[in-house]
């Protein structure tokens, strides 16, 4: 999602505005794939991390 709104951005209002298609289309587009795949990292990451807890958890009953 924010990789299609920073394309918008970037295409109807900035580089329409500016004259400077495809430039901000780009970099808008650019760091909204970026903050998506940051957010995508982060909750891998603490999914991977809950499952982690939830098996040490179940370790320790059977001990």
């Amino acid at each position: 999602m924010p990789a299609a709104f920073g394309v918008l951005i970037g295409h109807y209002w900035l580089d329409q505005k500016y004259g400077t298609s495809p430039l901000w289309t780009l970099i808008l587009g650019l760091f909204g794939f970026i903050v998506s795949m940051y957010k995508l990292f982060k909750t891998v990451a603490l999914i991977n991390s809950e499952g982690k807890k939830s098996k040490d958890i179940k370790d320790k009953k059977t001990l």
